[in-house]
């Protein structure tokens, strides 16, 4: 928080959340969360004392919320390798067997994740990111468009796969979206043994969405 102290003599902090450290300094106040804590609103109160004996009592509230992986991709040219990587080019699978494994096609520009799909000297090449380690039990959140349109053979998607890399679909797949094409909808799948190998009912499976693609859109999944 940014605060502005006048004429202050003294200040006490009167309550902060057990486990909870707060800090004031001259414009600043500095709150550090616990090791372990659970997300949720919290709120601290600040007596201050002015110089002539009055006193006033401030309350600060705030939402914690405990993240994994954040990333708003606004330092740097390409995604921060502590976190990411690109996706490798494997001929086994029709969606990656054009990946570039180039940052050409995978940069950061004007805070914003960019990953380009080309048709350069002939050859076809797409791009991808994954992270480097797994997660689970979380919320999944991120923002997309699509900057243009075609006819066919795009196939945008933010995927979530087993850390595992269990034989698919063994391990299960998340489409938190994907796109095709120059569609007005997408589609939000879950792939499993069940769906795709003993012929589950595909209406449990997947929903399609009717968007915008060229504008933002935030998709999500917990």
């Amino acid at each position: 928080f940014d605060v502005e102290l006048i004429d202050v003599a003294s200040a006490a902090w009167l309550v902060v959340p057990d486990g909870w450290e707060a800090k004031l300094g001259s414009t600043s106040m500095t709150i550090k969360a616990p090791a372990e804590y659970e997300d949720g609103e919290y709120s601290l109160l600040l007596t201050t004392i002015s110089r002539n004996g009055l006193a006033s009592q401030h309350e600060f509230i705030f939402t914690y919320e405990s993240y994994i992986l954040f990333d708003d991709f606004e330092e740097g040219t390409i995604p921060n390798p502590k976190y990411w990587e690109l996706c490798p080019r494997k001929y086994t699978t029709g969606w990656s067997m054009y990946m570039s494994e180039s940052y050409e096609n995978t940069y950061l520009e004007d805070g914003k994740l960019v990953l380009v799909a080309e048709k350069k000297n002939g050859v076809y090449w797409s791009a991808g990111l994954q992270t480097k380690f797994g997660f689970e039990k979380c919320r999944v959140e991120l923002s997309a468009k699509f900057t243009r349109m075609v006819t066919s053979g795009i196939n945008s998607a933010a995927w979530l796969f087993p850390y595992s890399r269990m034989t698919w679909p063994y391990g299960g797949e998340v489409d938190i979206f994907e796109h095709l094409n120059n569609m007005p909808n997408l589609w939000q799948t879950c792939h499993t043994h069940y769906s795709v190998d003993l012929g589950g009912d595909p209406d449990d499976k997947h929903r399609k969405v009717e968007i915008d693609p060229t504008i933002f859109n935030t998709y999500t999944m917990d």
